[in-house]
């Protein structure tokens, strides 16, 4: 971007980096008026979007700014954060990241990129601590270069070094909140819970209204530990909500239930499950006819083991075409752990139609129509599985299970291709 180039680039490029999101979306698109491909306004527009939360809208200029300008690095780079960010779309946004590093591998900002595009990718991660420490080298003084290293670092799982990547982001710019914020989240792992605590505390009292929540989901998806129960109870008295790690606190209201359900997510994935189930035990008997609470539970259930009662919450679900992957996965897992294959083969099937863009159904089709021995079938799931992703480690298995029991069965002459 060359920021010289007219009075006008020249004020948007102010507007964005004075942060001015609501000015900045207005001169963007008075300059698309008469420039519809303008680079900078592009850029400008999809920032100010992103800033506003139109994740979408920001996508789109984003990629309108790499379709008009295939040669500028920082439009790739930008489509790839933002793909990153607000949509969770980390292999394609590798990809643009990639491009963006090979048109620009001096530039620290597309390295940066690189690197968180690449730590969200599995068997990425040492691309992506290379593209971090490069990015670093480029630029030491940089906070936004250590505080990529620790992102870098926490998906790695190598918390000492995240804290030490977080710490020196925070020395060179200690007026940010944020940065001290992630140390806290990185100190909490290492049960080090009085300074996290100091630090998350210290950007509460900066920018309460912007981490109030962000630290009471930071508190859930460590279990709440005990010695930072009272930072707990302090940001849920601050967002208006009672202590949602108590069994029936959202009784029966249906807005709190969906608060509740989110602290048993992370109380679950924070390896709390015990917790979990009782906060969805009593959400279940006090709103008997919710069917997030009941599909949230269930699925709790299938992963303890506990297969007859996971079923009779679950598969009510399903018939009524409860619209989530999580719940009919589970349902199939739950009828094959009672020893139903040939009724989970058919929730498989139906959630393969259901959800037209997700691998996993047809494949577990596949797998169970093979134990079934409906060859033909499974040989269709297979083929179905790897045409919505070619990359699929385990279906061409299965497609070579089928077609061998078919060619075997054409051979001899005996039609053995269904059970």
């Amino acid at each position: 971007m060359d920021p010289t180039e007219d009075p006008r680039s020249r004020r948007l490029s102010a507007l964005v980096r004075l942060r001015r999101p609501e000015q900045a979306e207005r001169a963007a698109r008075e300059l698309l008026a008469e420039a519809p491909d303008h680079p900078l306004a592009l850029f400008a527009l999809a920032w100010a979007q992103h800033t506003l939360g139109d994740l979408d809208g920001a996508a789109r200029s984003a990629q309108h700014l790499v379709t008009a300008h295939p040669d500028l690095p920082y439009g790739y780079g930008w489509y790839a954060a933002l793909l990153v960010d607000g949509h969770g779309h980390h292999a394609e946004a590798l990809r643009y990241a990639r491009h963006a590093a090979g048109l620009a591998p001096d530039d620290p900002w597309a390295l940066r990129v690189l690197a968180l595009a690449a730590m969200e990718v599995p068997g990425c991660g040492e691309e992506a601590l290379a593209a971090a420490t490069e990015a670093l080298r480029l630029d030491p003084d940089a906070p936004d270069g250590h505080d990529t290293l620790r992102a870098v670092h926490c998906s790695a799982g190598e918390w000492g070094k995240a804290v030490e990547a977080a710490r020196a982001a925070v020395a060179l710019a200690p007026g940010d909140p944020g940065l001290r914020f992630r140390l806290g989240q990185a100190l909490l792992r290492l049960d080090r819970h009085a300074e996290a605590g100091e630090a998350l505390l210290s950007a509460l009292r900066e920018a309460p209204l912007k981490w109030t929540r962000a630290t009471w989901g930071t508190l859930l998806s460590v279990g709440v530990p005990e010695p930072l129960r009272g930072l707990y109870l302090d940001t849920c008295a601050a967002l208006g909500l009672p202590d949602l790690t108590v069994p029936h606190a959202a009784g029966d209201d249906p807005d709190l239930a969906q608060e509740q359900l989110d602290v048993a997510f992370r109380l679950a994935s924070a390896g709390s499950a015990r917790r979990a189930r009782e906060i969805l035990d009593a959400l279940v008997h006090d709103q008997p006819h919710n069917p997030d609470a009941r599909g949230c539970l269930g699925v709790l259930l299938e992963e303890a083991g506990e297969h007859e009662r996971a079923a009779e919450l679950l598969l009510p679900l399903v018939r009524s075409g409860h619209h989530d992957v999580d719940v009919h996965s589970s349902t199939v897992h739950a009828l094959y752990g009672l020893g139903r294959p040939g009724d989970a083969a058919e929730v498989a099937r139906a959630a393969s139609e259901l959800f037209p863009s997700v691998d996993l159904f047809p494949y577990l089709d596949a797998v169970l129509r093979n134990e079934l021995g409906d060859r033909r079938a499974a040989l269709a799931a297979a083929e179905l599985t790897l045409s919505r992703n070619p990359d699929h480690p385990d279906a061409p298995a299965e497609r070579a299970i089928a077609l061998r029991s078919l060619t075997c069965a054409a051979e001899e002459g005996t039609p053995r291709g269904t059970p």
